[in-house]
């Protein structure tokens, strides 16, 4: 019974060493590993390494010009602080186009108020409610306004940073 369990033991670690190694990149750039590919990438099936007698891998020895390791480290260093600049940019982009869309508001809640006040002066204390309400529109769109352009300070911020650890990488080559 023993040497059966062995048998069985030794045929599944087989199998799992013969599995096929699935590579991919996801939308954020990092490359994965695994032994099952996703469903929705292009994945590259990586070869299969070569086994040696005693059962480990042979060493694979790549021919031809390529990046060492810390050279590939920093191109994928670079790359990285390159996608995080332009997320930043368009993370500036549309903070700038949402204020605009909110000045459009104001203007709108403003010219709103001022139709009101000329038609309706006579209606007295009533009219007062109306126009906080016109005048609390108003704040909220101006306190939109300043929220973007927090975010686009810190946006800028986050580029420069990004700008200058790109230039030490570049420069440091």
């Amino acid at each position: 019974m023993g040497s059966l369990f062995l048998f069985f033991c030794i045929c599944s670690f087989h199998s799992i060493s013969q599995a096929e190694i699935y590579k991919w990149v996801d939308e954020r750039g990092v490359i994965h590993f695994s032994d099952t590919p996703p469903n929705d990438k292009k994945v590259e099936i990586l070869p299969e390494a070569p086994v040696n007698k005693i059962g480990g891998t042979e060493p694979t020895v790549h021919t031809g010009p390529s990046l060492s390791s810390s050279e590939s480290m920093k191109e994928e260093e670079k790359s990285r602080i390159r996608r995080s600049i332009k997320y930043y940019q368009t993370k500036m982009d549309v903070s700038l186009e949402n204020i605009k869309k909110y000045k459009s508001k104001i203007s709108e809640w403003e010219d709103r108020k001022s139709m009101f006040l000329g038609y309706y002066k006579s209606f007295g204390k009533r009219s007062y409610y109306v126009i906080e309400d016109y005048d609390g529109k108003i704040r909220y769109y101006e306190e939109k306004i300043e929220d973007e352009q927090r975010n686009i300070i810190e946006y800028e911020h986050q580029i420069v940073e990004l700008r200058n650890a790109l230039e030490k990488l570049i420069l440091g080559d």
